[in-house]
């Protein structure tokens, strides 16, 4: 088959969706599809929407020779007016990979209608969608009376292998003097870091190692900066780059700590559980699918920084509790589809059309 996979040049390429996406693209070169990568430049939401009135990006589109075109559903913007001429111009099915919806990103009662507007029109000129989270699925279906042909495929975390840690590793690493935290996801609001540095200023014996680009919103990174040094913390902090051995970074940590305000799944969740690691998310996000409270790892409110640090204090003086969350975390990684099972699935529903 020819495939197009049309994508945002995003700089957000550490993990998950736009690694999601390369996954694919990946099986479904190793299984003798041809795959195009189709990238449309990044801009704001409004500046996008303008994307809509370009007749030389219609004509692009349309020129290019598949079977199917699959888009990335966070290029809406661009796509949502230009979609219904394409299906007629391009002749061929359009399919959307599904990560997370616009409209669940903020609790504004006017914003949430304008986006759910604008992405239930995208939605409708669809004869597919890929869902990368059962969340994501029931959102749409909430939208709508009735569902396109769809699949829903889970991102893998096996992408160091299945045999990240064994449980008496896990068990010596529990035992540890001080409780090291672990963020991986470049350096942006949406994913609370900023609560996670509130709550270890409750928490004096904890050290955090930060993965990501620092880079893209230098704002937000100078701040976290003022807010470091007025909480006191420097030396127990450390920002390493996006390049750095995340495999080493999962094997020496005791917690994942991403409390972000929303998130489509969270590939580094599990990952982190291949490697042991219990982690904590939040309530609004996709999260919880594979997050079994007080389990595995702990469901904080967004922004809740007292909650967080409590969930600290409580592993941190019970390390057999650490070491059965740890153990527990491991099981539901084992347990979940590898990014082979999941890649077939979307492999195999591409080539009914």
């Amino acid at each position: 088959m020819r495939i197009g996979l049309l994508t945002y040049n995003s700089a957000d390429t550490l993990i998950g969706n736009a690694f999601y996406n390369q996954m694919l693209a990946t099986h479904l070169r190793g299984y003798g599809h041809r795959v195009d990568v189709i990238t449309l430049p990044e801009h704001n939401y409004w500046l996008s929407l303008a994307d809509n009135g370009r007749y030389r990006l219609l004509r692009w589109l349309a020129e290019f020779e598949l079977d199917v075109l699959v888009q990335d559903e966070l290029n809406h913007p661009s796509l949502v007016w230009l979609n219904k001429q394409l299906r007629t111009l391009g002749n061929y099915p359009i399919v959307s990979l599904v990560h997370l919806l616009k409209v669940t990103q903020t609790t504004r009662r006017l914003p949430k209608l304008f986006y759910g507007r604008i992405e239930r029109s995208y939605l409708r000129s669809l004869d597919g969608i890929i869902f990368t989270s059962q969340t994501a699925r029931r959102t749409v279906a909430d939208m709508f009376n009735g569902l396109p042909p769809h699949v829903v495929a889970l991102p893998g975390g096996d992408r160091f292998g299945r045999n990240g840690i064994d449980v008496p590793t896990l068990t010596a690493r529990a035992h540890r003097q001080h409780l090291r935290l672990l963020y991986v996801g470049n350096v942006l609001p949406r994913k609370g870091l900023h609560t996670i540095i509130r709550a270890m200023a409750h928490h004096p014996p904890s050290q955090l190692s930060i993965v990501g680009d620092a880079t893209i919103n230098i704002g937000y990174t100078q701040r976290l900066y003022r807010l470091i040094e007025d909480l006191g913390l420097f030396g127990r902090i450390d920002f390493l780059p996006p390049e750095s051995p995340l495999d080493d970074q999962y094997r020496q940590a005791d917690l994942l700590v991403m409390p972000s305000r929303h998130e489509g799944f969270g590939i580094a969740y599990l990952e982190g559980m291949g490697f042991g690691l219990p982690a904590i998310g939040t309530t609004r996000s996709a999260a919880h699918e594979f997050i079994s409270h007080e389990e595995n790892g702990f469901l904080i409110p967004v922004d809740d920084a007292e909650m967080l640090a409590a969930y600290l204090h409580q592993v941190d003086s019970d390390r057999e509790l650490l070491t059965a969350m740890s153990t527990a975390a491991l099981t539901r990684f084992r347990q979940h589809p590898t990014w082979e099972e999941s890649m077939t699935r979307v492999r195999e529903f591409l080539e009914q059309f």
